[in-house]
């Protein structure tokens, strides 16, 4: 089964000293939840420039693609079986096919919507993992300036992509690379929606107020022996925050009766495990991961490859001490690794995470070419790498900072828009 993953740099003493008790009822978080809008604000403005610059990288590809020369791809295919060869239980025969493509048109050269886009958190083009942990600091520390210094920091990731233009032209078609060089700079040619860079801040303050009074509220209902509505202390929750009861959310379909009244009961001790989930996507926006989608997470590739990582990877129950202790449930959906979706998986803590830095930098041609099935194709080496990136930037930002590293299911999702 594939999952929308995410590695995480998370740091322990905030769960212990902060989010843990606030969720337990005790204290008080009214600056992280500021701090949180700010980032909020950093993360959207930058995911409006990604996605802008993944257009101008669409256009220019068209652009390439009309003057590119159309190259005849050749592969083997099983063909029709004889009624006597079924019968004899033969393999079928392979036939040739083909089929014609323009030649290979990059787009923006070096830009890769997989790892720039849906990968590393805001919006960081940098080459090496150095660069882009640097670039990842520079975001951070963006939260809470104007919108115009966001903008600064996207402008200067366009303006790297734009001066590698010219790395890998003589790997490519003549007519592609000359379209490439005449194109014209990409901070001119690029659009960025004015209305789509609009944030409401106070909206999205009153929804870290409404998590976090929902998060509350379950954990008051702790040793609740009969089951509550969830849905119902849910909106309490909103209103309670200022929102309406309910989200308006065009991206699904009503197609339940609606003479019916739903409910959505669960027991306290359901209710209790998913508090570790909850909480984590509060820590995320306080301190983004990076996304992937499919089996490429450390704690699932490493395995896969045969990589002994001995005690590396354990339970993220550390983070969660003091909420098991006094509701056992509360522990009761974490894993070692991945197990399903909306899940909180291997975990990694900071004594360690120096020793899965060593791990992913000492295998990394293995870990690269784990999912690779033919080695002398670029664009799969070039996704084996992406996908290896995703793992190492977050451990050693982790490690930089003496942090833990976790993994996770569903905190982002682009086919449902969350994003880092």
């Amino acid at each position: 089964m594939g999952l929308d993953y995410s590695s995480h740099p998370v740091d322990p003493d905030l769960f212990r000293s902060r989010l843990i008790p606030y969720a337990m009822g005790e204290g008080d978080i009214s600056d992280l939840l500021d701090r949180a809008v700010d980032l909020a604000e950093v993360l959207h403005r930058a995911s409006v420039w990604a996605l802008a610059t993944t257009r101008l990288s669409s256009a220019m590809r068209e652009a390439q693609e009309a003057v590119a020369p159309i190259v005849t791809h050749r592969y083997k295919t099983p063909g029709k079986q004889s009624l006597l060869g079924t019968l004899l239980g033969r393999a079928s025969p392979m036939v040739e096919e083909t089929y014609q493509t323009p030649a290979y048109s990059p787009g923006i050269p070096g830009f890769d919507s997989d790892l720039h886009v849906w990968g590393r958190p805001f919006f960081i083009t940098s080459q090496t993992p150095a660069e882009a942990l640097a670039a990842y600091q520079s975001f951070l520390d963006c939260a809470g300036h104007p919108p115009p210094k966001i903008d600064e920091l996207c402008a200067a990731m366009l303006a790297d992509l734009d001066a590698r233009r010219s790395q890998p032209l003589q790997k490519l078609d003549t007519a592609v690379a000359e379209a490439i060089g005449k194109a014209p700079p990409y901070l001119s040619a690029l659009e960025v929606d004015a209305e789509a860079t609009a944030f409401d801040r106070a909206r999205a303050r009153k929804h870290g107020v409404a998590h976090w009074n929902a998060i509350r509220a379950i954990w008051d209902r702790r040793t609740a022996t009969a089951p509550f509505d969830l849905d119902s202390l849910e909106q309490e929750a909103r209103v309670a925050a200022g929102l309406p009861p309910q989200e308006d959310d065009s991206r699904w379909i009503e197609v339940s009766d609606p003479n019916v009244e739903r409910h959505s009961l669960v027991k306290a001790s359901d209710a209790l495990a998913g508090l570790p989930f909850r909480i984590m996507q509060f820590a995320a926006e306080l301190q983004p991961g990076w996304m992937g989608k499919g089996r490429a997470h450390a704690s699932s590739i490493v395995q896969h490859v045969n990589i002994n990582s001995g005690d590396l990877f354990e339970k993220p129950t550390p983070l969660f001490e003091e909420m098991i202790a006094a509701g056992r449930a509360t522990g009761r959906d974490l894993h070692r690794d991945l197990a399903d979706n909306f899940s909180l998986g291997a975990y990694v803590p900071p004594e360690k995470v120096p020793r899965l830095v060593e791990l992913l930098e000492t295998n990394e041609h293995r870990l690269i070419r784990a999912w690779v099935t033919d080695e002398s194709n670029p664009f799969q080496m070039e996704s084996g790498l992406t996908g290896h990136l995703k793992n190492l930037e977050p451990a050693k930002y982790a490690a930089s900072k003496g942090w833990g590293y976790l993994e996770a299911a569903e905190i982002y999702s682009g086919f449902l828009g969350m994003t880092n």
